[in-house]
């Protein structure tokens, strides 16, 4: 096509990761496979200059198709709202996970937004993109929906019999990773999950997306993909994107074949994946992927309350998690868990069950855990039960649906305003910044444990000793979150966060908190002399930019 530009924009989705978008990615190499001319546009939020990227080359056929997420939804369509509004630009369109829910809504509400592309992009995309060229759109492309330029009434969402499969598509466009200065990096070997978590997002776009059960990547595909990135861009740690990476025995032989393509094409990568508690693979299967390079487990443990486990569908028997544990620990491959301590129907006595949880499986350090409640994802079984229990306004807009539900205990509502507080008001980026300076010394103690055994061994006191803080910061971290919930049984959260007990907390963390910062330094500069800096490279650095 010779008229028609596109801009494929997006914001960086977590810290953990690349800051580059599977989805977008994907999107982009099969715009171009179809002879479209696209680029891919990052936004970093502490980049002055990033959103020039948009503007570079563009006339009045370009079109930018974004993706917004629940983080960064505002300061997306404000800019988008601008740019439509000097008419800088032919159309803009959404597409992605947190659009495809939310059409109905943005549609209503963002009157300069030009249509949503819902499900998986690429081939709605290439149609949308050719009758534009060809100026026959007339809103009956299927697979999203769409506004009429001359009276603005939106269209009928007509669903797509979606025809490629995985195997089918590119691999994705890798331009952001060229310029990240990590050797991570994120793929996917498959789409879809089977699942049904109360909570989730994905079980909804899988229907969406035609796909009953996963679309799987063939295994040799997945480990071409790893080849040349490895390759080609000097990748060394690969993180799964898929909802799940092995999701019971029919997976057995798939995964057993990308672990022996590795080996067999002597690969010396490490990745990370994501797995349920239950089922949980074999310790054959296990061990076939420790020896192909799994070091980290993103686990979804959820919750340790029964009830919180029965609202979200989760079968995981008490005591689970500290047996995978165990086994995981016996490779030294990290585990990093999902755990929801906040939820509408959540007593003030479950979260003191959960905090104590926590605490005994060593886990306490991860203070975001207790930062964020629940997100509320449209038309889940979650959101019908709130609305059944009226605990949200079936009406909310996609502004506000996203924490827009009452606490059925008004106590558990103070606590987390308390909490809220304490930790994101007053201490701020000290609050993140310890849980990720916990989080990767943890991570790459396990790597060296594992990969670079004599270096270890020199830096095993320097270990000691941080994890002798880190304990110290989180039993401060304990005392303060017990005492706080025996306070609020009877007193308010502004009483509490005036009392001596908050102050003395936030005191004390505050003097912790830089001795920690200086033995995690202390840490990471050492290891980033061995190797040419190559372990270092594979951690996240935990904040926006990415040169």
């Amino acid at each position: 096509m010779k008229n028609i530009n596109v801009k494929l924009v997006f914001y960086r989705t977590l810290f953990s990761q690349s800051a580059a978008s599977v989805t977008m990615g994907s999107l982009s190499a099969f715009l171009s496979n179809n002879k479209i001319k696209n680029n891919l546009v990052l936004l970093e939020k502490n980049n002055f200059h990033s959103i020039e990227s948009i503007f570079e080359n563009i006339h009045s056929k370009t079109v930018i198709i974004a993706k917004p997420n629940f983080k960064d939804y505002y300061q997306m369509f404000q800019l988008l709202s601008e740019i439509k509004k000097h008419n800088l630009v032919n159309k803009i369109f959404l597409c992605g996970p947190y659009a495809s829910l939310n059409y109905n809504s943005l549609m209503k509400e963002l009157k300069w937004l030009d249509g949503v592309i819902i499900g998986n992009a690429e081939e709605t995309a290439v149609e949308l993109l050719e009758l534009l060229e060809k100026r026959t759109f007339n809103c009956n492309c299927p697979g999203g929906v769409w506004r009429n330029s001359k009276n603005g009434i939106v269209s009928a969402y007509y669903p797509r019999k979606y025809k490629l499969k995985l195997n089918n598509l590119p691999f994705p466009d890798r331009t952001i990773e060229k310029h990240e200065n990590g050797s991570y990096i994120n793929i996917e070997a498959s789409r879809g999950c089977p699942g049904a978590c109360s909570f989730c997002h994905i079980p909804l776009l899988s229907k969406l997306n035609g796909i009953n059960n996963v679309d799987y990547r063939d295994p040799l595909l997945v480990v071409d993909e790893i080849e040349f990135l490895f390759k080609n861009l000097g990748k060394k740690l690969f993180i799964f994107n898929d909802s799940c990476f092995w999701r019971g025995h029919n997976d057995d032989k798939r995964i057993l074949k990308i672990c022996s393509e590795i080996k067999k094409r002597k690969l010396p990568i490490k990745f990370y994946i994501y797995l349920k508690c239950s089922p949980f693979p074999s310790d054959d299967i296990l061990k076939k992927m420790v020896e192909s390079g799994l070091v980290r487990v993103f686990l979804g443990v959820e919750n340790h309350s029964q009830t919180s486990k029965t609202l979200f569908n989760k079968k995981i028997k008490d005591g689970t998690y500290e047996l995978i544990k165990e086994r995981l620990d016996k490779y030294h491959v990290n585990v990093h868990i999902g755990f929801i301590i906040f939820e509408p129907y959540t007593s003030i006595n479950e979260v003191s069950k959960n905090i104590k949880y926590l605490k005994k499986i060593g886990k306490l350090f991860r203070i975001g855990v207790f930062l964020e409640e629940v997100r509320i994802i449209p038309y889940s079984i979650l959101h019908k039960k709130l609305i059944k229990d009226g605990l949200i306004n079936k009406s909310l807009s996609y502004k506000d649906i996203t924490y827009g539900y009452k606490f059925r205990d008004k106590k558990t509502e103070e606590y987390y305003k308390l909490i809220k507080e304490v930790f994101s008001a007053i201490l701020k980026e000290q609050s993140y910044e310890f849980e990720y300076y916990c989080t990767t010394v943890g991570l790459i103690k396990d790597i060296l444990y594992r990969f670079d055994n004599k270096n270890f061994k020199k830096l095993n006191e320097d270990f000691l000793e941080f994890k002798l803080y880190q304990d110290k910061i989180e039993k401060l971290i304990y005392v303060f979150l017990i005492k706080s919930i025996k306070s609020i049984k009877t007193l308010d959260a502004n009483k509490i966060i005036k009392e001596k007990t908050s102050s003395f907390f936030i005191r004390d963390f505050n003097k912790l908190y830089y001795t920690i910062k200086v033995k995690y330094a202390n840490i990471f500069s050492k290891i980033n002399q061995i190797n040419n800096g190559e372990y270092v490279k594979l951690i996240y650095s935990g904040y926006e930019q990415i040169k």
